[in-house]
């Protein structure tokens, strides 16, 4: 298994899709942190949090450096002719795929708190502990929920054909369990209701929204829960599939 990711890691440093991501990302965050490089630092930690949800569309594009190229290049034929076990490919390409998401993850964070270290005022030392304890906070929170994120982009890469229909259909999911969740928790009533929203406290997308209110233990507790379920579902469900899956 060590050899595959690794294998795959050197794939990805290959990849120019995989720099001038990197590039994209830190040089929006860059714009991003001078937008408020007239404030105190605590201000943009605080500001830093609201942006937590864009982990879900970079989980995918983060996916999408290790698997969408799987169809065209005839990567999975070829691996599976080399005598690789499915498993070990699908887990293989999860893992990795994790391992660039941490690394992305790190520099985003990285360059946010070292700008907010540098170019700062901080005239109130209290404020930014306290700013850099709801940025601890949100984090610990968020990554379970960016991981089950990218266990769902995994899984639609491995289901579907076509790489741009998996990257559709992961937005429509989203959009489409929020809308249809929402829209019945408000307008219906009973036991229909009560169903949409204990749904509803289950997706993904919901729980990071809770982020930005009252932060509490059980609230950690439930991100980790919804995050790791849904990876442990979707990599379950391809692993599954994948496995009883021709291959044209």
């Amino acid at each position: 298994m060590l050899n595959y990711i690794s294998a795959e890691l050197y794939k990805v440093r290959r990849r120019k899709s995989t720099w001038a991501l990197l590039a994209l990302l830190l040089g929006l965050e860059s714009l991003y942190i001078l937008l408020f490089a007239h404030g105190e630092c605590y201000e943009l930690l605080n500001a830093f949090v609201t942006t937590l949800t864009l982990g879900l569309p970079m989980a995918l594009l983060l996916s999408a450096l290790v698997c969408s190229d799987m169809g065209r290049s005839g990567t999975l034929k070829n691996e599976l002719s080399a005598g690789l076990p499915r498993s070990r490919i699908y887990l293989g390409k999860l893992l990795s795929a994790l391992i660039v998401a941490l690394i992305a993850l790190a520099l985003v964070v990285g360059l946010c708190l070292a700008a907010g270290g540098l170019l700062f005022r901080h005239s109130d030392p209290a404020q930014d502990r306290a700013a850099l304890a709801v940025v601890g906070y949100c984090l610990a929170a968020a990554l379970p929920l960016w991981v089950g994120g990218l266990g769902l982009a995994q899984m639609l890469f491995f289901l579907v054909p076509s790489p741009g229909a998996a990257e559709s259909l992961y937005f429509v999911w989203f959009v489409f369990l929020d809308w249809m969740a929402s829209l019945i928790t408000w307008n219906a009533q009973g036991p229909l209701a009560q169903a949409a929203a204990a749904l509803q406290s289950l997706l993904l997308s919901w729980t990071f929204g809770q982020l930005e209110g009252v932060l509490t233990r059980e609230l950690l507790a439930h991100s980790w829960l919804v995050g790791l379920g849904w990876l442990a579902v979707t990599s379950s469900v391809g692993v599954w599939v994948f496995r009883r899956r021709e291959l044209r």
